[in-house]
């Protein structure tokens, strides 16, 4: 969020959402050049909401993309390990692997507790395997 006030006094907020880089505006100026104590309360409560919700959709832009580097990481240390897995076992993961980025296409806009259980689950999963091929 970005707050201006120009020599006139016409506040302008500009406010820009990191994750979809949505951005939008407002300008507000007062005749009287003065705003009155219930304006500027509601202006400062609404600029609190909109910064938790920037806060939120930070977390699960972070979330969402710890979750793919997992993945493709996972991707590509199952082929250069898939000499040690045999064929079955490298299908499966693979398997696996390509299920994932099907649930992350499929849930872009999932809640950040989604991703998170999600990552959860399939470390659960690979990293045994992964840490004995290591």
């Amino acid at each position: 969020m970005c707050f201006d006030i120009d020599v006139n006094g016409i506040l302008t907020v500009t406010a820009r959402d990191q994750a979809t880089g949505n951005a939008n505006g407002i300008a507000i100026s007062n005749v009287k050049r003065m705003l009155s104590q219930a304006e500027v309360s509601r202006m400062l409560e609404e600029a609190k909401k909109l910064k938790l919700e920037d806060e939120e959709h930070k977390k699960r832009f972070q979330a969402k993309n710890s979750l793919e580097d997992y993945v493709y990481n996972a991707r590509a240390a199952t082929r250069k390990l898939t000499s040690k897995l045999g064929t079955a076992d490298a299908k499966k993961i693979e398997s696996e692997i390509e299920s994932a980025m099907e649930w992350l296409d499929d849930h872009k806009n999932a809640e950040l507790y989604v991703i998170e259980n999600k990552r959860k689950e399939l470390e659960d999963i690979w990293e045994p395997i992964l840490t004995k091929l290591l």
